[in-house]
């Protein structure tokens, strides 16, 4: 993990991390995978994957709810 910037982005990725973690640990006990990303728009999408496969398993917002919202915003 790198050193926290003057900014403080990375003293909030590294809370993000901490307050994450236990679930993380939780989710791999039962075979799933936690994961964050932003879209296309910016908004942060929460994926669950099978860890074994790689198949999502829940995803929010849902990919549909992404369309629309590219859609109202053109």
């Amino acid at each position: 993990m790198t050193a926290a910037r003057d900014d403080g982005r990375e003293t909030g990725i590294m809370r993000v991390q901490t307050a994450v973690a236990p679930l993380d640990g939780f989710l791999r006990s039962v075979s799933r995978r936690l994961e964050f990303r932003r879209d296309v728009a910016g908004r942060i999408v929460v994926i669950v994957r099978d860890l074994a496969t790689g198949a999502v398993i829940r995803q929010s917002p849902a990919p549909d709810t992404q369309v629309s919202h590219r859609a109202a915003v053109k």
